[in-house]
């Protein structure tokens, strides 16, 4: 998490960078990971495909932020430990805590 740069812009402060996130399930296919459909199309043109991934609240009891994030890479497969590795870039309109897109 710590490639996460905030960034002053015009319109204020902004998260730019990326993650990686590990540890998930050998069981996925890399097509299932890319969000293509179950008989490996991708998302049409018209769709959109992106990672969702609800930060630590604040505070205790709180709901944490939701950022999105796209894939920047090609997911990484460890077949020894039987996980995924992927590297996500930050993207632009977050839902905010309530659900609605800001």
């Amino acid at each position: 998490m710590g490639a996460l740069s905030e960034i002053v812009t015009p319109l204020g402060l902004d998260e730019f960078g990326s993650i990686l996130v590990s540890e998930v399930s050998g069981s996925y296919t890399e097509d299932f990971l890319r969000g293509h459909d179950s008989e490996g199309r991708p998302p049409s043109i018209d769709e959109q495909f992106y990672y969702e991934i609800e930060f630590p609240p604040a505070c205790v009891g709180g709901e944490g932020d939701r950022r999105r994030f796209f894939m920047s890479a090609a997911p990484m497969f460890f077949a020894g430990q039987f996980q995924w590795n992927l590297k996500l870039e930050r993207a632009r309109a977050d839902r905010g805590r309530n659900g609605d897109l800001h």
